[in-house]
């Protein structure tokens, strides 16, 4: 470092002499010392474009001759000619030949207003030491930058290391959970067979017990009704006796329950009990209501209710079943969760891997930060890896100005620029999209935003990040 700020003390010092001490390479007024070559006192000079050979006393009399200008290279003759400032001591130049003796000071030197040469001061020393001071704190800050982005690459080849070998660990974490679940899987579809077998026999044990107590009950209430109809008690259910219960009346239409209607349930004149059960009950008993008032005791007590479980009550070997299927089917939900939780940590890790962060990794610091930048108008926002946004800075909706795409900047270095597609879709337009250029700078930094075209947006972004090694051949060189 410090024989840097030796080598710019000594640039400085060596470049900063009185301008009139340079000694300046013979050549006609206006042309640089590229084209020189082109301008050879003993010999014809010929047009650039070739459209025409001129004697070389030609060249710079004040009249236009080539219609590209090239034979004017000192004058204002030519409207498309081109002046060339040699600006010693500074950066050379080209202007316009109209320019050239116009009253105003283009060249630092002043040689575009050769005809008066006392009107314009030589400013080119005072350039240049401006220059050169800014062309340090360039470098300076160019140093400083690149050596946070050797911490920052620093670190991100570590996390991206600790990444690798972290997938490494999670892979092998799989490989095991996965050989788990298939253990827990057999185990569960195992005890599961045993399950539905226990339960479907004491469902079958549980429908034949309802089926007895149904038919059982049946049988009460038709014994019941058999008796209350028999009024003579006689043993035999007569027609007449039928009659007396209109809501058996299979034809409700016209109110009257006949005796055709009532022979044509009973199917004979009368019937006993045995008969009754058999062939009369069940075409009845949906119609049936007894006319005998229920026991005070039965009128008063209150419904019954279910106090049961919600859950199906078991015999206690099929309940036993059911509480083993329950726990295989836990254990082998837990594994495929932690399963599925390390196949989206994997996958995670993976994307960042994917990630191109820069060829030493320096960018991986930009990764999960957002940068904000107010404007008369809105908030612009940069989540590098991310998305860019806008939104009214005085609250309100965000909208997205695209999402991370990929580096896009020229071949030489592509990492000079970043493109964020896929945005938001203007009223009647485009998807919005954002390029996002990158230059050193001393932090992180949202520097300025510009709609340069319709939904196309472009920020300018500073990072230690693109800060590269001092060049300490990067000055102001002369023409002399």
């Amino acid at each position: 470092m410090i024989c840097k700020y030796l080598f710019l003390t000594f640039i400085l010092h060596i470049d900063l002499y009185d301008a009139s001490q340079m000694v300046q390479v013979d050549r006609p007024r206006g042309v640089s010392l590229t084209k020189k070559v082109l301008y050879d006192p003993a010999k014809e000079f010929t047009c650039f474009d070739g459209s025409q050979t001129i004697q070389f006393q030609f060249v710079n009399d004040d009249y236009c001759d080539c219609n590209d200008g090239s034979d004017e290279p000192g004058t204002s003759a030519c409207p498309n000619g081109s002046f060339h400032c040699t600006n010693a001591g500074y950066r050379p130049q080209n202007i316009p030949s109209s320019r050239v003796n116009d009253g105003i000071c283009d060249c630092c030197d002043g040689t575009d207003e050769w005809k008066t040469p006392t009107a314009c001061a030589n400013t080119c020393m005072e350039l240049r030491r401006a220059a050169l001071e800014e062309n340090k704190k360039k470098m300076e800050e160019s140093s400083k930058g690149f050596a946070l982005r050797q911490e920052y690459a620093k670190t991100g080849q570590a996390k991206k290391l600790e990444r690798q070998e972290k997938v490494k660990e999670l892979q092998q974490e799989l490989a095991q959970i996965q050989l788990l679940e298939d253990t827990l899987k057999t185990e569960k579809e195992a005890i599961e067979i045993q399950e539905t077998a226990a339960i479907d026999e004491h469902k079958r044990i549980a429908e034949e017990k309802q089926q007895k107590i149904a038919h059982e009950e049946n049988l009460r209430k038709g014994a019941e009704a058999f008796s209350e109809m028999d009024v003579d008690k006689d043993g035999s259910l007569t027609i007449p006796e039928l009659l007396s219960h209109p809501e058996l009346d299979p034809d409700t239409s016209d109110g009257i329950f006949t005796e055709e209607e009532a022979l044509t349930i009973l199917q004979a004149g009368s019937v006993d009990m045995a008969v009754f059960m058999d062939t009369v009950w069940g075409a009845i008993n949906e119609t049936f209501r007894t006319n005998i008032p229920p026991p005070m005791e039965e009128q008063e007590a209150p419904a019954e209710t279910d106090t049961s479980n919600s859950g199906e009550p078991y015999d206690e070997i099929t309940q036993n079943l059911v509480n083993q299927a329950n726990e295989a089917r836990s254990k082998f939900q837990e594994a495929q969760t932690k399963k599925k939780n390390l196949e989206n940590e994997v996958e995670s890790l993976n994307k960042a891997l994917e990630l191109d962060f820069g060829p030493d990794e320096g960018y991986q610091a930009l990764q999960f930060q957002c940068f904000e930048l107010l404007t008369m108008e809105y908030k612009y926002k940069l989540c590098p890896y991310d998305k860019a946004t806008q939104s009214p800075k005085n609250g309100g909706s965000e909208t997205v100005l695209g999402r991370w795409g990929s580096w896009s900047g020229p071949p030489e270095n592509i990492y000079a620029k970043m493109m964020y597609e896929n945005g938001i879709t203007c009223w009647n337009g485009p998807a919005r999209s954002t390029e996002v250029v990158i230059r050193c700078g001393m932090e992180h930094k949202l520097l300025s935003v510009d709609e340069p075209s319709r939904c196309a947006y472009k920020y300018e972004f500073a990072t230690p990040c693109a800060c590269t090694q001092v060049d300490p051949n990067a000055l102001p060189r002369d023409e002399l």
